[in-house]
């Protein structure tokens, strides 16, 4: 597997709000699957929906990553995390 990891210092919404503490990790096997993950950051339980629901239903991470979320907002992370993985 490998791990993937986005820094909130480099997420927009995070920076405009002065919360860049923290950072998404996720773990993805070798066929793009989502393994976990793992947000360290303030609100990080209402971040982790996407996550959870890729690992319940399959979604890669390429999928993840090429899904259009809100912007700006904190839980672009977790797609730009997917992006590098």
């Amino acid at each position: 597997y490998r791990v993937a990891r986005m820094f909130f210092k480099d997420v927009e919404r995070a920076v405009a709000e002065g919360k860049t503490a923290g950072l998404v990790k996720l773990l993805v096997d070798n066929q793009g699957a989502i393994l976990g993950g793992h947000i360290l950051a303030e609100g990080a339980g209402d971040m982790l929906a996407p996550i959870i629901l890729a690992m319940q239903t399959g979604v890669t991470a390429e999928t993840l990553a090429t899904t259009i979320m809100p912007y700006p907002n904190m839980v672009e992370g977790v797609r730009w995390a997917a992006d590098k993985a």
